[in-house]
This record gives structure tokens, sequence and C-alpha cells, in this order.
């Protein structure tokens, strides 16, 4: 529990660094920047930065869910089975605690962001505003269920780093692959789903194929298949 506190502490300092560096970054123009300037930079370095800008806080942010399916199945699950609570509710209740959990976070970030705004950063509807939130929540919540997923199977310390990995691997892919199709690479958009989180590629803000719908749509369907799938093997796995 003290690491846990820990880390969601280490979160919100990572994410006021983030703050400060983007607002001293004339380069980010537009309001809730944190969310809505991850683009294709011209060259590789150019990339890493925008990376480093725009995908520090999710390892901190995945961090402060790691280990809590190990901590169901190995710890303190059996003694709720035991009293009588069923399986489903014990994951209902898990998901629905990270859910809001991280929305909590959300919020916080989006008041930070309206409260410290530059006064060069470009005003973006209100409702704009909203959906590129609701995206990046949801993207995140995605990510988070799909660590949960590999922590059925490894231990905590791998599927963190997996889920990590990977999204840092869809984003700079991605941010290289520029010769491709437009089609092919909304599809690759699409199924390197943390590319969802940001305004530029999810529709909100950005003016290619992908739309808010589509990216909603995408990101529920996933989390829906990933939920399905950490049921049946939840139902399955032996509490201890």
């Amino acid at each position: 529990m003290n690491n846990r506190i820990t880390v969601f502490r280490l979160t919100i300092v990572v994410i006021i660094i983030q703050f400060f560096w983007i607002r001293s970054d004339d380069s980010f123009d537009s309001m809730i920047p944190f969310l809505s300037e991850l683009e294709s930079a011209d060259t590789v370095a150019g990339n890493m930065f925008l990376l480093m800008y725009s995908y520090l806080p999710f390892t901190f942010f995945l961090l402060c869910f790691s280990g809590s399916m190990r901590e169901l199945i190995m710890g303190y699950g059996l003694l709720l089975t035991v009293r009588g609570q069923s399986r489903s509710r014990l994951l209902g209740t898990l998901m629905l605690k990270s859910f809001i959990t991280f929305s909590c976070i959300t919020a916080v970030m989006g008041v930070i962001y309206t409260i410290g705004s530059a006064e060069w950063w470009m005003s973006i509807a209100w409702q704009k505003q909203l959906q590129a939130l609701l995206l990046y929540n949801i993207t995140v919540i995605t990510m988070i269920q799909l660590q949960y997923l590999l922590e059925l199977y490894m231990e905590s310390h791998y599927a963190n780093g997996a889920v990590i990995l990977f999204g840092l691997i869809s984003l700079f892919a991605t941010g290289i692959i520029s010769a491709v199709e437009n089609s092919k690479m909304v599809m690759l958009n699409l199924f390197l789903f943390p590319n969802l989180a940001f305004a530029k590629k999810n529709g909100v803000l950005g003016l290619g194929e992908i739309t808010f719908s589509v990216s909603l749509l995408t990101l529920l369907i996933i989390y829906f298949v990933l939920t399905l799938l950490i049921l049946q093997s939840f139902r399955r796995k032996d509490i201890i």
C-alpha cells in the first residue's frame, strides 16, 4: 500500500514536470497540449523529443495499477471468495476502482492545464476538450486493462514493462512511418491503440480519416474484448 501511495505521489510530480516542460516550449500552441500536440516529426530525433513530452506520464500511470490483479488472485481475493463474494464481483470492483481512479487523474491534469494555460495557446471549444480528455482517459484505462490481462499469466513487473513498451513502440512506429498509404496509416493507428490518446491522431483535432466516433468505438471494442478475456481467464485461475 505504501509503495502504491509513493507511485501516485510520483505520478503527480511527473504530471507537474511535464506541464512546466510543455509550458516553457512555445512549439506547443493549443489548449490541453499534453494530449493534443503529438504529431509526426520530420526526424527520428524530433519524434523522440515529442515522445519524451507526451509519453512520460504513461509509465507512471501504468505503475499506479501494476500488481493490482496479482494482489487479487494471490492475496485478498482468497479471503473475499471464502466470504462468498463472486469472482465476477471481485473483478468488476477492481475495474471500477481503476476507472474512477484514473478518471480523477485525468480530471486533475485537465484542471492543471486549464488554470495554468499560456497566453499563446490557441483556444479549443470546450466540447472538443471534453472529447479529447475522454479518449485520453479511455485509452489509458484500456492499457491498464491489457496490463491486468497479462498479470494473469506473468509477474507484475513483466506485464507492466510489456504494456509500457507496447505503448512506446505504438507511438514511435506511427511517428516514423510516413510513407505508407493513408488507409494503411489509419489501420495502423487503430491497431496500435495507444495513439488514440492524442487528439491529433484520434480525430478530435486531426483532419484525417479517423474520427472521434471511430476512435471511441475502437477503444470500446478493445476494452470489451480485453474484459471478456480477463473474465474467462480469471474464472479459470486459482486464487491462492
